[in-house]
């Protein structure tokens, strides 16, 4: 599907991950453009999103060298061992997570009070 490279210096740059879920591929085409021009250098397209695999192919061969485009902030299992052996065991906990919907964020917003929560309880 996304065979680019995850860069892992446009990331440490810019360590925030956009994530668009349910937007048609007409509304994801319009926000690519702004998203990058913001400069911000990964997203991310939910594979619950209709037609996410032609939308992520598009996005990655029109973005290519300059976002990291996929449906997964860990792009491979090398990635997970990296990230689990920073410096900052704690620093994949301090991520900014951007929306283009209510109902995501809602969704987002009670994953962290649960996370939180389950921290607090340890």
């Amino acid at each position: 599907m996304n065979n680019q490279e995850f860069s892992w210096k446009d990331f440490s740059r810019v360590p925030l991950v956009g994530i668009i879920r349910n937007l048609t591929f007409d509304e994801i085409a319009k926000i690519l453009p702004v998203y990058h021009a913001a400069g911000l250098t990964t997203i991310e397209i939910t594979m619950n999103t209709p037609f996410a695999e032609d939308i992520i192919r598009y996005a990655a061969e029109q973005y290519k060298g300059r976002l990291n485009v996929g449906a997964g902030t860990v792009c491979s299992t090398d990635d997970l061992k990296m990230a689990l052996q920073e410096e900052d065991p704690y620093r994949f906990r301090r991520i900014l997570a951007i929306t283009f919907t209510n109902k995501a964020a809602a969704e987002m917003k009670e994953r962290v009070i649960q996370v939180l929560h389950a921290i607090s309880s340890n």
